[in-house]
């Protein structure tokens, strides 16, 4: 991958690219045959610190993968939802006792954003990991992964303090930082086959089995933009946040990040801008 970011190179507001209400935002093309390099062609302010809020999850999704993988769990792996587990806000459509496989899980936290899933992720993946010598509980051994994998995509300026993407004080990333996130992510074919679907159905199995039915928080998913292979929202009260990764008419790719948008109207607003220009062939 390439390896800084080079001001010098790159497009923003006052220079030729499009005016964007989000507080920060950064797009990258990647290239190469699995799409490992990247050059950055947009930003503005991108190393600005701002919550990450549920793109969070893009990091969660990432970890539990990459743990699973080195515990040769199989992606239906049966987890069972606990009491402790309780989370309000988005995508609230577990109770305790229900029990799902791992795959059904990440499609919770990455289509619908389920917080409840992030911290039963993070809780059932935790267990595998060792304690360290202070005997720390699963949610925090799986943080401290969570931290270890930002570091290893090379997210230099990013502390994450809860899985789900809750705002809390020292819990911040950058634009630059999340766009780095978004590409490695991308390469990864289960968070790229969640991160990508408009809807979905999954199984819950235990005391109150159920289907549930899964409706992206991606707008630009749901409305059939061929462009759009996948990507994550994030959203608090006067923060609305949006990562994508989309395909360029060039076979290229490219990660768009906003952070910081006023509103609804302004996240999408400023990501068709964003997306339009770049397939444009402005840069």
């Amino acid at each position: 991958m390439s390896g800084t970011l080079d001001r010098s190179g790159l497009c923003a507001e006052q220079n030729g690219g499009p005016r964007l209400s989000a507080r920060s935002a950064v797009v990258l093309r990647l290239r190469g045959p699995r799409f490992e390099e990247w050059v950055p062609v947009f930003a503005k302010n991108p190393e600005m610190r701002l919550a990450p809020m549920s793109i969070t999850k893009v990091l969660t999704a990432a970890a539990a993968v990459s743990v699973a993988e080195c515990f040769d769990l199989p992606l239906d792996y049966a987890v069972t939802v606990a009491e402790t587990d309780a989370a309000g806000g988005s995508g609230n459509n577990l109770v305790a006792g229900d029990v799902l496989t791992l795959d059904a899980l990440l499609a919770d936290m990455m289509v619908v954003s389920s917080n409840v899933a992030a911290r039963v992720i993070a809780r059932a993946m935790g267990e595998f990991l060792p304690g360290g010598p202070r005997k720390q509980s699963p949610r925090l051994r799986f943080l401290a992964e969570m931290n270890r994998t930002a570091a290893a995509f090379a997210m230099r300026d990013s502390a994450f303090l809860n899985s789900p993407g809750f705002k809390a004080e020292g819990q911040y990333s950058t634009a630059m930082d999340l766009s780095l996130l978004m590409s490695a992510a991308s390469r990864d074919p289960v968070i790229a086959r969640w991160w990508g679907v408009a809807g979905s159905n999954i199984s819950v199995e235990g005391p109150r089995a159920r289907s549930i039915r899964l409706v992206n928080t991606n707008r630009m998913l749901v409305a059939g933009d061929p462009n759009i292979l996948g990507g994550k929202t994030g959203t608090f009260p006067g923060q609305y946040n949006l990562a994508l990764c989309s395909r360029l008419p060039d076979g290229d790719r490219a990660i768009t990040v906003l952070l910081g948008a006023p509103d609804d109207r302004a996240r999408y607003g400023d990501a068709r801008a964003l997306l339009d220009w770049v397939q444009a062939g402005q840069v």
